[in-house]
């Protein structure tokens, strides 16, 4: 299940000045100059921005209105933000674990397909530091990046200096025209005072023929580390879709065991769930719908909150986590649905071996979401999907006798994580328990479900250190 923030760089462009380091062949005809508009609304800062308590309009992930100004957001982040001579300045104390952590951004902007568009902004800082800029989608396009670079959301890096000094690049949009797109300051990971201003974005010229050669995607394989435990039934999101008259709640995920084993078969941990109540000394309830990680619906545009354990209970020796369709709501806004997300992070973890998880999932139908799956406990040093994400069972509640197995990664993630599907021979996998399993190896995964002898996923780390399916 993907987390995302920020998740799916499936698409390339290229970038101004770093078309020489993007690994791509373009032969341009161009044929039409355009008027060059700035896109951007309140681009010297002469007036006031807006605040996260303003609350904007956002239909969807990160599609926010902002009015033909700018929005300033901590996403996990802790920053003071004000407009002053007319230039907008930023007081960080705490830069979050991720750059957009804290956050400036302008949107909906139309940036269409087969134009060359030029960014041009003045900044400095109270120290040298990186900042990103990324224009790029929202949670329905996958939070791609039209601009991409080196930053931790796939944005171009810019080294800040004392100095105010202006800056200009030139990106191409290569993908299909995107009316909701964002233009977004990421100024997270790092701390100190941030200056920008006279911000300009422009649609220079169309580029008609372009002939592409483009490489593999940039895979990489970050699956040699330790990785946490997830269990969570979702409600709704970009994948599974959403609710209709026929999805029925509340509706249930059984789990009868989880066993962890080394590579020499040893059993390293395991919870059979029989102790009455759910151990606290391995879980660890997330709670909330992703705001307070940065990452609204987190990051699948999911429907539900997450209860602090009131929708999971032990149940004759097996856990129980409950959806239901009723009301909850916080400081960040309303939902109509609730559930549980349990995790082992700082807890229990694995490294190379064997797990196998015994559950009967939900049967509630249309947009009910449930997962079994991992993060790397590097995550809050190194963000999504840098410390990678092994899926070990997917579930979408309009196919009850289908599972997926997949992994997400640098490179390979969101649209383009590497995975594959399981259909159950006869009947269902709401109507009993199957056993979910992933084993482990240095440089392999494969996926089983039940007695199969064969995977029916499995994937090998290439030569060059990135990620293919082997099946």
């Amino acid at each position: 299940m993907s987390k995302i923030k920020a998740k799916s760089l499936k698409n390339y462009i290229v970038a101004g000045t770093c078309i020489l380091s993007m690994a791509f062949l373009f032969a341009f005809s161009l044929t039409a100059i355009v008027q060059a508009d700035n896109l951007l609304g309140n681009e010297d800062f002469n007036q006031e921005i807006y605040r996260a308590d303003d609350d904007l309009e956002e239909e969807g992930t990160g599609n926010f209105d902002t009015l033909n100004n700018w929005l300033f957001l901590e996403n996990g982040g802790q920053a003071t933000a004000v407009v002053v001579d007319e230039s907008f300045k930023v007081d960080i104390s705490d830069g979050g674990g991720t750059s957009y952590a804290v956050q400036l951004l302008q949107a909906p902007l139309t940036i269409e397909e087969g134009y060359r568009y030029r960014v041009s902004f003045e900044a400095r800082a109270s120290k040298e530091r990186d900042m990103e800029i990324k224009i790029g989608g929202t949670g329905g396009r996958s939070w791609a990046p039209y601009n991409p670079g080196e930053g931790d959301t796939y944005g171009m890096l810019f080294d800040l200096t004392e100095e105010m000094t202006a800056y200009e690049f030139d990106f191409v949009m290569n993908e299909e025209t995107d009316d909701l797109a964002r233009f977004e300051f990421q100024l997270g990971l790092d701390d100190g005072t941030i200056w920008i201003d006279n911000v300009e974005i422009e649609q220079v010229e169309q580029v008609e023929e372009v002939d592409r050669t483009e490489p593999e995607p940039d895979t990489e394989w970050v699956y040699d580390d330790e990785f946490f435990f997830i269990f969570n039934v979702a409600v709704g999101g970009h994948w599974p879709g959403y609710p209709d008259e026929t999805t029925e709640f509340p509706t249930r995920m059984e789990v009868d065991y989880i066993r962890v084993f080394d590579q020499d078969g040893n059993l390293e941990w395991e919870d059979q769930f029989d102790g009455g109540e759910i151990n606290e000394d391995y879980w660890t309830f997330e709670v909330g719908n992703g705001h307070e990680q940065g990452i609204p619906g987190w990051g699948n545009e999911e429907l539900q909150y997450y209860t602090e354990g009131e929708n999971s209970w032990i149940e004759d020796d097996r856990l129980i986590i409950e959806a239901r369709e009723e009301e909850r709501s916080n400081e960040f806004g309303s939902y109509d649905y609730t559930s549980t997300r349990m995790i082992t992070q700082s807890k229990a973890s694995m490294e190379y071996g064997r797990v196998e998880i015994s559950a009967k999932l939900p049967d509630g139908g249309q947009g009910v979401w449930p997962a079994l799956w991992m993060l790397g406990e590097d995550i809050d040093e190194v963000g999504w999907p840098q410390c990678g994400e092994i899926d070990i069972m997917e579930f979408l509640g309009q196919n009850p006798d289908e599972v997926h197995g997949t992994v997400h990664g640098p490179g390979h993630y969101a649209g383009d994580g590497i995975g594959s599907n399981y259909i159950l021979p006869e009947g269902d996998f709401t109507e009993e328990f199957n056993t979910f399993i992933l084993e482990w190896e240095e440089d392999e995964m494969r996926w089983y479900v039940n007695d199969d002898k064969d995977p029916f996923h499995r994937i090998i780390r290439t030569e060059a250190g990135g990620v293919e399916a082997a099946n």
